[in-house]
């Protein structure tokens, strides 16, 4: 018949139980912290493993191949940001243009004008009318050379204004409790190592 004991039996008998407990560099100075805290919450729970040296290699092997995640969820949960700013973007744009063609406009007027007079019964004789013949030519040629760059930069954060500030605060607070990596990693523990039966 196996005999199990509690995890507060099991770290008072083998008091290096934690020794390869292995966790993330950013979280090395919390770690007694944690180790404390798991203790604490799983005390009077029944151990997996009664074999303390089987227990404790078993708690470095799970640990080692928990680090990376822990490593992650710490990164993300101490990532700066400024929680009323729900919107943030930035834009860059550059437009080059080169073209070869050169810039050139010329004109040329030519007219003639004349005027005439006939008489009122005169059908093509201008005696004693007036008549005005004006003739212009005219001509324009315009080429354009254009080379450049051009660069735009465009910033934008504000709140979408989705949620109030008194909101975004709360959901802040719940967030941060709910997302405590200390309790992340004892939850874990709790389940891997020990019996939940109560």
């Amino acid at each position: 018949m196996m005999i199990y004991v509690s995890l507060w039996k099991a770290y008072k008998t083998y008091p290096d139980l934690f020794d390869e407990f292995a966790l993330p560099e950013q979280l090395e100075a919390n770690r007694q912290d944690i180790i404390d805290n798991i203790i604490l919450e799983c005390s009077e729970l029944d151990t997996s493993y009664p074999d303390f040296k089987f227990l404790k290699h078993a708690i470095g092997v799970w640990s080692r191949t928990r680090t990376f995640d822990w490593d992650y969820m710490c990164k993300v949960l101490r990532e700066k940001y400024d929680p009323f700013i729900s919107m943030e973007r930035h834009e860059e744009r550059l437009i080059e243009s080169e073209g070869d063609s050169k810039s050139d406009t010329h004109s040329l007027n030519t007219g003639t004008s004349e005027h005439k007079t006939s008489a009122f019964d005169q059908v093509n004789d201008y005696s004693n009318r007036e008549k005005d013949d004006t003739h212009t030519d005219a001509s324009t040629v315009n080429l354009s050379d254009s080379r450049g760059k051009t660069s735009d930069i465009f910033d934008s954060k504000g709140d979408s204004a989705l949620f109030t500030k008194q909101k975004i605060t709360e959901q802040e607070v719940d967030n941060r409790m709910k997302y405590n990596i200390t309790d992340i990693i004892t939850n874990e523990f709790k389940a891997k190592f020990c019996l939940l039966i109560y």
